[in-house]
């Protein structure tokens, strides 16, 4: 159910063999406007699963929260929405209190790995976990490369690895597989990025010799 007297529909999950449609999006933390926006068009999209990769929220105040699973609702009711926890979200006990994550870690809920049809989403804990080498974090290079030989695609929030010689091994292990191995840049697909690259590739700026951008 997405609230008193809403209801929301499930479907059972995908098979590894089929085709898969996930969403991965985040740091929706402002502008609510533009927030429902691109809720209205995930629903559309109608993805199997949706993952959030951090900053939910602007601060991990009550009020914030209920914006946040307002405007969330519709997609919700449709879909599982697999969140990571960002710098935003505090001390991360609302957010631990608000999700039903998978336990599939030492860290419980607050990294995870979570497998959807043929892909495999690590989600890491930079804010309320260590991630060093040799923490608990830092063995999940050794599940990615064991979900890369299963036959998973894999991809992974930054960092990708702890160390280079770490993200070495996981590339290769990738290329052994012949699986993709992926970070999530999502400001690949921001128009604006987008067309500054058309406009450089196209040469209508001349020779670039450096680019001054502003978060």
């Amino acid at each position: 159910a997405a609230g008193a007297g809403a209801a929301g529909q499930t479907r059972t999950e995908v098979n590894r063999a089929d085709p898969l449609r996930v969403v991965v999006y985040g740091d929706n933390r402002s502008n609510d406007a533009d927030h429902r926006k691109v809720v209205n068009a995930i629903v559309a999209a109608d993805p199997h699963a949706v993952f959030n990769t951090g900053d939910l929220v602007s601060s991990a105040s009550a009020s914030n929260w209920t914006t946040f699973f307002s405007i969330e609702a519709p997609l919700l009711a449709r879909v599982p929405l697999y969140p990571a926890i960002g710098n935003h979200e505090g001390d991360a006990v609302i957010y631990r209190q608000k999700f039903v994550l998978p336990a599939t870690s030492p860290g419980g809920e607050k990294y995870y790995v979570k497998r959807v049809g043929s892909i495999a989403v690590v989600a890491i804990d930079l804010y309320q976990s260590t991630y060093t080498a040799g923490s608990a974090q830092h063995q999940w290079v050794q599940t990615t490369l064991a979900a890369l030989k299963a036959g998973c695609h894999v991809l992974c929030e930054k960092p990708l690895a702890p160390t280079v010689k770490a993200a070495r091994r996981m590339a290769a292990a990738a290329k052994k597989a012949r699986r993709h191995l992926a970070i999530n840049f999502p400001f690949r697909c921001d128009p604006c990025i987008q067309e500054a690259k058309r406009l450089i590739d196209a040469g209508a700026l001349g020779r670039v010799y450096a680019i001054r951008a502003r978060w």
